[in-house]
């Protein structure tokens, strides 16, 4: 990519002078320069393609949701973001929610197709919910269907069913804790009565 250390001084000049147009403060130019995956990006005008493709899905390049997006997304191609952007909104959600959830959980997007179309028919088919549950719970769309979801929700209500315990825990809450707050959790819901 660069043959000469004059070259390489040149091209981070002009990444951060894309950066700067972009809005970006001195705190994400430093993190940008820290970051040897972003830096390497194979060039120019990857650069500003990714921030373009950005803008296009609605975010506004002076806001920092704009700048945690492109560190998250840097390694996904803007084919594959627009694909799974598009595919969230075949699946029945409109713009501003796709975008609500990308902007709120950018990882969204560096999900397969595939994986996120299961995730989205269990949703819908087993849980019962509706898809519009994912702009409040965006980080269903992120966590491992086969992990992660389907093992807590099954011994949630396992647990349920044996206590007779109707409590109905969000989404956001059971799939946002760690393994160990869950299982300490949900162990006391386990034990037999005394």
């Amino acid at each position: 990519m660069w043959k000469n250390p004059r070259s390489f001084t040149l091209d981070i000049g002009k990444r951060i002078a894309i950066l700067k147009d972009f809005g970006a403060s001195q705190t994400v130019i430093c993190k940008y320069l820290h970051n040897p995956q972003i830096l390497c990006m194979s060039g120019l005008l990857v650069l500003v393609q990714k921030m373009k493709v950005l803008q296009q899905l609605g975010f506004d390049k002076h806001s920092k949701d704009f700048f945690r997006a492109f560190f998250c997304l840097s390694a996904t191609s803007n084919e594959r973001i627009l694909k799974r952007f598009h595919l969230l909104i075949a699946r029945g959600l409109s713009h501003s929610d796709v975008f609500h959830i990308v902007r709120t959980h950018p990882p969204v997007l560096t999900k397969t197709e595939k994986s996120l179309s299961e995730s989205i028919d269990y949703l819908v088919n087993v849980l019962n919910r509706d898809v519009k549950d994912l702009v409040k719970y965006p980080v269903f769309l992120s966590c491992s269907l086969q992990d992660r979801i389907i093992p807590r929700l099954s011994i949630v209500i396992k647990k349920q069913e044996e206590r007779n315990y109707k409590r109905d825990y969000s989404l956001g809450y059971l799939l946002a804790m760690s393994n160990e707050s869950f299982e300490k959790r949900f162990a006391l819901l386990h034990q037999e009565p005394g």
